[in-house]
């Protein structure tokens, strides 16, 4: 009985990481694109300055906030910029997606070999992902170069 009770306390602490894990990495991803939002973006050649910027500050904000952070399991991270025509205008505007996916690292034993797999890989870790998508505050914009969303991504 006491084997069973500690596999069942040994998971409900392993879960709960994964979604304090989740939960940070939806965060760093919505801060990311807020901090990308302001800065003004009218062409491609902001956007691929902007772009790493943005992604510095993810990875800023997750080493912050992401408990047990390792930046060499931030394995896909990708800023984008599109420019779009506002519905019933003329008027043109930018959106900026973020996307991150990032490799948790499962810590307990007989658990992590449950767990390990749901992901579709067995690399003791568990796949977490997160997209925001945000219009960048510029003024109004009678065109703009950028190709339509998802847009440019940044290199």
């Amino acid at each position: 009985m006491l084997p069973i009770l500690i596999l069942i306390v040994a998971g409900i602490m392993q879960l709960g990481v994964l979604l304090g894990g989740q939960n940070a990495l939806v965060n760093g991803v919505r801060e990311a694109a807020r901090f990308g939002s302001v800065l003004e973006t009218t062409s491609v050649g902001d956007a691929n300055v902007h772009g790493p910027a943005v992604e510095a500050h993810l990875r800023d904000v997750l080493e912050a906030g992401l408990p047990g952070y390792a930046a060499a399991n931030l394995t896909s991270v990708t800023v984008c910029y599109g420019g779009y025509l506002n519905p019933d205008s003329t008027d043109y505007s930018v959106r900026l997606t973020i996307s991150a996916v990032y490799s948790h690292e499962l810590f307990v034993p007989i658990i992590s070999q449950i767990l390990d797999g749901i992901d579709g890989t067995n690399d003791s870790g568990l796949t977490l992902s997160a997209s925001e998508r945000f219009r960048v505050e510029n003024l109004a914009l009678s065109s703009t170069d950028l190709p339509a969303p998802p847009g440019h991504c940044a290199p």
